[in-house]
């Protein structure tokens, strides 16, 4: 019998015709197991067939997914709708297997044989003339795997929390108060930090991925580590030229909890419509009570917390608490993150509809002519041209558009950074509408010349799949105006004290928009389905309208985008009081 590992449920062929009564199928899962170090291979006594599943005993075993994947030559199973649907349902039924598999799992039943009629039941129908048996279980060295590869994927995750606080240190190291050329200095680095960003993007999707499978995994995973290594190492050597940075001011949410806390609290109390009979701490350097930032000025907004800052006879009766009585920088620290707020929610969408990239993008692509000459190239593949157009965009906005605005307008950033975030609405909604004509154009070549068969059997649009770059290359100089937009706006704007965090809400933007994307298409597929009907979004797109969903992302980018003008006519942009 043979047990893997988890989330790798096999389906073995067990009627091949070199499978005899002396023992020939048992050689080919002995062959299996070699090229799979977490397989254990024990044959039942008198029979070569599997006949059920061993629990290893005083073994943890982990939940088993309903993951099919076949391991026999490929094209052996009929092609076409019927058969793909045949293996559909036995994916199913091995998801069923796995469910079962799971709750005898968690009994801990030692040594415990999956009962012959269950892999009965999960059998390929007889007119694909296969017989399958399930082939899933735990092994103790997959648990150690399993413990390793996950947590490989947070140290990443926990690596991408680094971008926020590094563009932040980076942007630091220039003295805009004191020079004021170092402050467009400072815009242009938040562009090249985002360029290299996608440098590095580029050769890990193509170089990396190229040695990963000619090289193996251990070189594919072993060069980014010693790039890492480089990294920190050059990052250390750094250390004495670094020019300034920002001293650790405390908790950032304890001081918010405070200016609640202490506004709740005079709740009955008004507050002095003249700013300067607030609290504030005097000095003749512009720096405040928070230790490193500069003190801030007042604004009318948000008029509730000025209470926190309004100083009763109660409060100089006694010893100052901060959890009674703030300073106006304190107050205007929370103002400038809840002013902030609906800019970065009005991002949520804007991540929503760029997202579509990896997603629709890819969904439509899969249908196009991928042939150039004898290579096939992969949808996905198309996503360089994403990065390809950030590499572009970058230099030309911060060596001819900026100039350009600068002499226009007269700001010294060439956009407020407002506007250039509203700019990149606007180029991404200009995207979706790319892809949506393109659909409709994909689909009207479907009605006239039907599709044809590829050398995998899929059909095939006969339409080129590079008709995809000009939406990828828009998106790409949407990701230059917004992305970067963003960057730079949430570390201006923020306390001085508080730039990291707040640089942390781009990338919260995006991870949310991620779900919401997700939430958008479920809804999508539940409301276009109803009564049998295929929908927007069918597993074939060509019974479908996906042209829809793009006009339907076109109309949340328009209606976002009119959303996100209030909000910026509405926005005070941050002051500090020297």
């Amino acid at each position: 019998m043979v047990s893997f590992a988890p989330h790798a449920p096999v389906c073995v062929d067990l009627t091949r015709p070199n499978c005899s009564d002396d023992g020939g199928c048992t050689s080919r899962i002995q062959r299996l197991a070699r090229r799979r170090r977490d397989v254990v291979v024990e044959e039942e006594e008198g029979s070569p067939e599997l006949v059920g599943l061993r629990f290893p005993p005083r073994e943890q075993l982990l939940p088993v997914h309903g993951l099919l994947r076949r391991v026999d030559e490929p094209g052996e199973l009929p092609q076409g709708p019927a058969a793909l649907r045949q293996q559909g349902r036995c994916q199913q039924r091995h998801q069923l297997a796995g469910h079962r598999l799971h709750h005898a799992a968690r009994r801990r039943l030692p040594r415990r044989l999956l009962p012959r009629q269950i892999l009965d039941h999960h059998r390929l129908p007889p007119h694909l003339s296969r017989g399958y048996g399930v082939v899933t279980a735990s092994a103790s060295a997959a648990l150690e795997s399993a413990v390793l590869f996950y947590a490989g994927l947070y140290l990443v995750a926990l690596g991408g929390a680094l971008q926020p606080v590094l563009s932040s240190f980076g942007a630091d190291q220039f003295d805009v108060e004191a020079d004021e050329e170092e402050r467009g200095r400072q815009s242009s680095f938040f562009n090249w930090f985002y360029l290299t960003i996608n440098v590095g993007s580029l050769v890990g999707g193509t170089v990396l991925v190229w040695v990963q499978s000619a090289h193996g995994w251990r070189l594919g995973y072993g060069i980014p580590a010693l790039l890492s290594v480089v990294a920190v190492a050059l990052f250390l050597a750094g250390t004495g030229a670094y020019r300034s940075h920002q001293p650790p001011g405390g908790s950032p949410l304890t001081r918010i909890a405070q200016v609640v806390v202490a506004a709740a609290r005079k709740c009955d109390v008004e507050a002095p419509t003249d700013a300067a009979l607030l609290h504030e701490l005097d000095g003749d350097d512009g720096m405040s009570a928070i230790l490193g930032s500069r003190r801030l000025a007042h604004t009318d907004q948000f008029r509730f917390l000025d209470k926190a800052a309004a100083e009763t006879a109660d409060d100089k009766a006694r010893p100052a608490s901060p959890w009674r009585l703030c300073t106006v920088t304190q107050v205007e620290e929370l103002k400038c993150v809840l002013r902030l707020l609906p800019v970065w929610a009005c991002g949520i969408i804007f991540a929503a509809a760029y997202t579509q990239m990896t997603t629709t993008f890819i969904l439509q692509g899969d249908t196009l002519d991928p042939r150039v000459g004898s290579f096939r190239v992969p949808p996905a593949v198309l996503t360089v041209f994403d990065t390809l157009s950030v590499m572009l965009w970058v230099p030309l906005y911060d060596r001819a558009v900026v100039p350009l605005a600068r002499h226009l307008t007269g700001h010294h950033r060439g956009f407020t950074q407002l506007a250039r975030m509203g700019v990149g609405f606007v180029i991404l909604t200009v995207a979706m509408l790319a892809a949506g004509t393109l659909e409709v154009a994909r689909r009207r070549v479907v009605t006239r010349h039907g599709t044809y068969t590829g050398e995998d059997g899929a059909g095939y649009v006969p339409m080129s799949i590079f008709w995809q770059v000009p939406q990828y290359v828009v998106v790409g100089a949407a990701e230059v105006f917004t992305f970067i937009g963003q960057m730079e706006f949430f570390y201006d704007q923020a306390p001085d004290a508080m730039r990291s965090v707040c640089s942390g809400l781009s990338s919260a933007a995006f991870a949310l928009g991620n779900y919401a994307s997700s939430a958008l298409v479920a809804v999508v597929v539940r409301a276009t389905t109803r009564g049998g009907r295929p929908g927007w979004i069918p597993d074939d797109i060509n019974d479908g309208h996906l042209d829809y969903f793009f006009w339907l992302l076109a109309m949340l980018c328009i209606g976002n985008f009119g959303a996100y003008l209030l909000v910026a006519r509405w926005y005070i942009y941050k002051k500090t009081a020297d």
